[in-house]
């Protein structure tokens, strides 16, 4: 599953936490947090 890190304090944990940690960032976004910019 990919994964949209949004919070930068996420960012650092996904770099540098073990796998048991990390791996809890992978879960949906809220509906209508992720917005195309095609016209």
């Amino acid at each position: 599953m990919p994964v949209i890190l949004t919070d930068p304090a996420d960012w650092e944990t996904w770099m540098t936490a073990d796998w048991a940690e990390a791996k809890a960032l992978q879960r949906k976004l809220p509906d209508g947090t992720l917005a195309s910019r095609l016209p």
